[in-house]
């Protein structure tokens, strides 16, 4: 349904969004952005904002829509933003979300996490670095009382930040400053209508429901202000405890390129609890390539068993192997079974392989077939002992050498780019 409503709030100048833009910074002199634009009232007021702001810059605005394949209405939906974007100028995609049927229980969690994974990938895949959101104000205080409801910590209740790294892909919400009103307000300025997605109005969702009780209350807006605040403040409390996190991490742990690390018991095992807990989140996230460390009740018994020593064999946790060395180190390492599958690349492309290593093959082909990115595996690792044994001095278990990214040429080894590894035959 497409809809047209008034508001009397201010609507948002070019000069304002530009200064938003400013805050965020860092962008080439002649910029892309990729565009999140579902058809909703926040997406196209973002979408009119930078389109304006990008055009100050000689650069290009591209637009993906994501159909989720949930309401029968979403092709029409996404067609429609298409014809928007077409009005504008503005290149569009539409990304489709394959799926048999999702998880009913968490079906917007599920929703969200394809939603991003398709973005970053289309982005990483055309060598785009940002991806903005129409992530507002009024988002802000949604999601504190959503997630104290869920019982989050310090990381859930802190403010979403204008700027984050995700998947490799630099993701902007350069509309945290302004309320929804003022979204609503630009857009019937520029006569711009939008599209009302009904299950925004299904209670049987908690943000949703939580949406619904706020606009039942006369201070409404106070309310709201006042969330934002906290979440503000909360996010600058996250932020120096993370630049003491990263202190930490970096004397008890070494962390290494080819997607392993080390951690130092004795250093490890003198931090504070607390603080430890979170190294090994950390650690977990970075080797992983995970978004998120695993719930907290398993970090700590991971914690409980290292300061008390009796981690004795290797424990498993979120696609990771903790394995205690005889130096009084434990090695991190990827799990077999949890790499990512075999993927196919061609030249010149930018593919992000295991949310960890992010590689491009230059050439002057446009096309190389049946080139493979994947864990290097046994049989890779003995074509390395026949030809090139002499790389593997100094290298950690043969275990953690198998899980290494490697490049395949009609199943031959060609390059395993960490070790400097090249087939003379395929170079």
């Amino acid at each position: 349904m497409i809809v047209n409503n008034a508001d009397n709030s201010s609507l948002i100048s070019a000069s304002e969004f530009a200064e938003w833009m400013s805050y965020i910074g860092c962008f080439e002199p002649t910029p892309t952005l990729a565009i999140a634009t579902s058809g909703g009232a926040d997406s196209m007021a973002l979408l009119l904002l930078a389109k304006n702001w990008i055009g100050s810059k000689n650069g290009k605005i591209i637009s993906l829509t994501i159909n989720h394949n949930l309401r029968p209405e979403a092709t029409d939906e996404a067609l429609q933003v298409g014809r928007w974007c077409k009005e504008y100028n503005v290149e569009h995609h539409t990304l489709c979300w394959e799926h048999n049927s999702p998880q009913i229980s968490a079906i917007q969690e599920n929703a969200r996490n394809a939603r991003y994974k398709l973005m970053t990938d289309w982005c990483v895949k055309n060598n785009i670095l940002h991806l903005l959101t129409a992530h507002h104000l009024d988002d802000q205080a949604e999601t504190l009382f959503f997630r104290l409801a869920r019982g989050s910590g310090l990381e859930g209740l802190s403010a979403m930040s204008a700027q984050t790294i995700i998947s490799g892909v630099r993701l902007l919400r350069p509309l945290l400053q302004a309320p929804k009103s003022r979204l609503i307000a630009t857009l019937e300025a520029n006569k711009q209508p939008w599209l009302e997605d009904p299950s925004n109005q299904n209670t049987a969702y908690s943000r949703i429901y939580i949406r619904k009780e706020l606009a039942k209350n006369s201070n409404e807006i106070v309310i709201k202000q006042t969330a934002n605040e906290i979440a503000n403040k909360l996010g600058d409390f996250r932020n120096i405890l993370a630049n003491k996190l990263v202190s930490q991490l970096t004397k008890a742990v070494d962390i290494y390129s080819e997607g392993y690390g080390l951690i130092n018991l004795h250093e490890f095992n003198s931090l504070d609890k607390g603080i430890s807990i979170k190294v090994l989140g950390a650690l977990i996230r970075t080797i992983s390539g995970s978004q998120h460390p695993p719930r907290s009740e398993k970090l700590i018994y991971l914690n409980q068993l290292i300061h008390t020593h009796q981690l004795h064999a290797k424990r498993s946790l979120s696609g990771l192997l903790f394995e205690m060395l005889k130096e009084q180190q434990i090695l991190v390492y990827r799990e077999t079974r949890s790499i990512e599958k075999p993927i196919f690349i061609q030249p010149n492309i930018p593919v992000l392989w295991d949310k960890r290593f992010l590689l491009e093959i230059t050439s002057d082909k446009t096309s190389l077939p049946h080139i493979k990115l994947r864990a290097l595996g046994s049989d890779g690792l003995t074509e390395l002992k026949k030809n090139s044994r002499h790389l593997l001095n100094n290298m950690p278990p043969e275990r953690v050498i198998r899980t290494f990214p490697s490049i395949w040429i009609l199943e031959e080894l060609v390059s395993v780019p960490h070790i400097k590894y090249m087939n003379k035959n395929n170079t």
